[in-house]
């Protein structure tokens, strides 16, 4: 959120930017023993959106793109029973890659999404 706040001095003064912070599927499905993290992340998405209304009239929009699970190194970490009942909830059981991410980052950088902001975008059909 510090982040945030020094790139939008930047973005106003040159009248647009883009911030795309990265939230989590589990402020939707509230997982047990993932309350520090879960909570954590329900505050970045709420600041996100306040934020989006506080610089939208300066072209700047700011949205939160929320992955499901991702395979990765952390991701085989984690225990496969806890992340199979999570799994199980979203309309994509499977685990996500990293350029599902970063296709749906693209998408909120290009110019035809300047209508885009406040906006979470659940990974996974959470």
């Amino acid at each position: 959120m510090i982040f945030c706040r020094e790139a939008v001095k930047i973005m106003l003064k040159k009248k647009s930017g883009r911030i795309i912070n990265i939230g989590t599927m589990a402020t939707k499905h509230e997982v047990p023993g993932e309350a520090l993290y879960t909570s954590s992340k329900a505050a970045l998405i709420a600041y996100s959106r306040v934020l989006a209304k506080e610089t939208a009239k300066a072209g700047i929009t700011v949205n939160i793109v929320a992955p499901s699970v991702i395979e990765t190194d952390l991701s085989e970490k984690i225990d496969k029973e806890a992340l199979s009942e999570v799994l199980k909830r979203n309309a994509i059981h499977g685990y996500g890659i990293m350029s599902d991410v970063s296709n749906a980052i693209d998408i909120l950088l290009k110019s035809e999404s300047n209508a885009i902001t406040g906006q979470l975008i659940y990974l996974g059909g959470v």
